[in-house]
């Protein structure tokens, strides 16, 4: 969650159905290739304010890297180590850290491919990138604009992406699927209404969060299986040993 998103949620009851079904994701998407508890070094590329901390620290210490002072502020609150840098500015110790999570962040930086290549160095041989991204550049939008988006992605662009940065990529795919067809018609009508860049992460009626929650986490039942279209591209990038 990114500083604008949470000034917008940050008076509701609830969690936002996106964060929460997101949350879902990460746990099973690291599940798939590590042992929780196991003393491993992971380094959280954008703090996220501390919404994946319980998560990410079953898996290891965890050292999050974030450019945002009230950000890191907030994450400090967590629990979680938090340092005020930006990828694109530090250098990661080489093979300092067993896994580099990146979670809706390449989309924000204005080199990818620079940072892609300072994470493939902080990794041992063997270690783990996981990673999430918006999908599809025809659904750019004001939300996009308002929270700092520099691009959207596609399944191949991304590969491309990690192929040259020299990691094996032993998992992609999309999620959020089920909504791309709501969502895509929203926000269609949003750019043909010339209605001002707004986020589209705002309280929800509880009904119909828990109703979208549960919609959206279907799909965290089938992470690693092959989904062809979605709102977000996941995935785990290796570097070679």
């Amino acid at each position: 969650m990114n500083i604008s998103d949470y000034n917008s949620l940050k008076n509701s009851d609830e969690q936002h159905f996106w964060y929460k079904a997101r949350k879902v994701l990460i746990d099973r998407l690291l599940g798939l290739y590590l042992k929780e508890d196991d003393g491993r070094e992971i380094l959280n590329i954008g703090a996220g304010l501390g919404t994946e901390a319980e998560i990410l620290k079953k898996y290891g210490r965890v050292t999050a890297l974030d450019k945002d002072p009230e950000t890191v502020a907030l994450s400090d609150r967590s629990g979680i180590r938090t340092v005020l840098g930006d990828i694109e500015e530090v250098e990661p110790e080489k093979n300092k850290y067993d896994c580099v999570c990146c979670f809706d962040i390449l989309e924000h930086l204005r080199d990818d491919r620079a940072a892609l290549k300072k994470i493939y160095r902080a990794l041992p041989p063997g270690g783990y990138l996981f990673f999430t991204a918006p999908a599809y550049g025809f659904l750019w939008s004001g939300h996009d604009l308002v929270t700092g988006h520099k691009r959207r992605y596609t399944q191949g662009g991304v590969k491309k992406l990690l192929n040259e940065a020299g990691f094996e990529i032993p998992l992609i795919g999309y999620w959020n699927s089920l909504l791309l067809l709501p969502v895509m018609i929203y926000r269609l009508a949003k750019r043909a209404a010339g209605l001002a860049p707004k986020t589209d992460a705002r309280p929800l009626p509880r009904i119909l969060n828990r109703l979208l929650f549960l919609v959206l986490n279907l799909e965290n039942n089938f992470i690693g299986q092959s989904i062809p279209f979605g709102l977000s591209i996941y995935g785990t990038a290796r570097k070679k040993i």
